[in-house]
């Protein structure tokens, strides 16, 4: 079982990592299930993406939804899903280009003639890291739709909002905005090699300077004005660039919300199949720590009981009588001195019966003469 822990660590850290990941840059879902019936709310770029679910989200409040988009037939389009979605048929398409001031004029003027309230602006409409391109009056595009076209607009709607109070301006910036850098020598890139990304930072950085400025100049009004940063999904917004085509921002972004509450439980927390996942790495990590735990209390456990065993066989009576009998051999032994002395002692007892026995052994077997063969021996003896 030891060698799946690591290989499993791993997989649920990364899956896990990814989930926390796709959490942290996209955001979570709005707690709030607070009801907007009768308010006014204009979304603009509200026919895809994030408008589009902010269009759909408000409409399910019971609000008055109007949705303002450069193509009219796509946001017609748009308008009738959230309808048929919500059941809520008071979800209106607009024409809006907001890189065209005239038809900014037209959109502000047409909403102060209809609408007797308008409650919450959301300028949301956005173009990203596009081609050099200009506005109907000569504007870098980025910089003509993401912040003046709202600028305007939020302007000529100034005092409708002031009317509705309390009321509401939401600009979506961007936290690009941390890199930007406003040039006023040369907004429009007419000096310089024209940088995408740049100039995407700058307006978005017009963007949150804007909203301060323009927070200032209304307290006391009944009109908040606060900048937000949506988050990363996966949107038209990133057409111009190949920031959606990998394989990990596919699996990070698409990443599925699936709910685990009952249904009708509107007061428990919201938990998703997501939110769970994303507790696999603490998971494994505290397997993992267990099974670590296990092992070297299992190895402890192990060599106690060997040296426990060493012990006892140490102790044993066996050993004890082995000892015992070494002892007492080692007792019965006499010292090295006297067994010498004994060792002489009777070898001068035994030496003339060695001679005889030498010079017979020496004698001829067949006279019985010793004379043929003398010893050394009988030499001795004789002198």
């Amino acid at each position: 079982m030891n060698r799946y822990i690591l290989p499993l660590s791993v997989l649920g850290t990364a899956v896990g990592g990814a989930v926390l990941l796709k959490d942290f840059v996209a955001g979570g879902a709005c707690p709030s299930k607070t009801t907007i019936p009768g308010k006014t709310v204009i979304v603009t770029g509200a026919n895809t993406g994030i408008g589009k679910q902010t269009a759909l989200e408000l409409a399910k409040r019971g609000g008055t939804i109007i949705l303002a988009c450069r193509d009219l037939e796509k946001c017609e389009a748009a308008a009738k899903e959230i309808r048929g979605e919500t059941l809520n048929h008071h979800v209106n398409a607009r024409h809006l280009d907001l890189a065209s001031l005239k038809s900014i004029r037209e959109f502000a003027a047409k909403i102060i003639e209809e609408e007797e309230r308008v409650h919450i602006l959301i300028n949301n409409a956005a173009v990203m890291r596009c081609p050099h391109w200009t506005t109907e009056d000569g504007f870098e595009m980025q910089l003509g739709v993401n912040y003046l076209g709202h600028f305007l607009l939020t302007n000529l709607l100034l005092d409708k909002l002031k009317a509705s109070a309390p009321s509401r301006i939401i600009n979506l910036s961007s936290l690009a905005h941390v890199a930007g850098h406003i040039d006023f020598e040369d907004l429009n890139w007419e000096k310089r090699k024209y940088d995408t990304k740049a100039a995407y930072c700058q307006s978005k950085l017009a963007v949150v300077l804007f909203t301060k400025e323009l927070s200032r100049r209304l307290q006391g009004t009944g009109v908040t004005v606060n900048a937000l940063h949506p988050g990363v999904a996966r949107t038209e917004l990133g057409r111009h660039t190949g920031m959606h085509r990998s394989a990990f921002s596919s699996f990070t972004l698409d990443l599925p919300e699936v709910y685990l509450n009952p249904p009708g439980d509107e007061y428990l927390p919201t938990v998703t199949v997501t939110s769970v996942i994303s507790l696999l790495p603490f998971l494994f990590l505290l397997i993992f720590l267990l099974c670590r735990c296990w092992c070297r209390a299992k190895n402890k456990a192990t060599e106690d009981e060997t040296k426990s065993q060493v012990n006892d066989d140490s102790s044993s009576p066996d050993m004890d009588f082995q000892e015992e009998n070494q002892h007492d051999v080692s007792e019965d032994i006499p010292p090295e001195e006297d067994r010498q002395m004994d060792m002489h002692v009777h070898a001068e007892e035994d030496l003339p019966e060695s001679s005889e026995s030498s010079a017979q052994l020496h004698q001829d077997p067949l006279t019985g003469s010793g004379d043929s063969l003398p010893s050394c021996t009988t030499e001795d003896s004789s002198k």
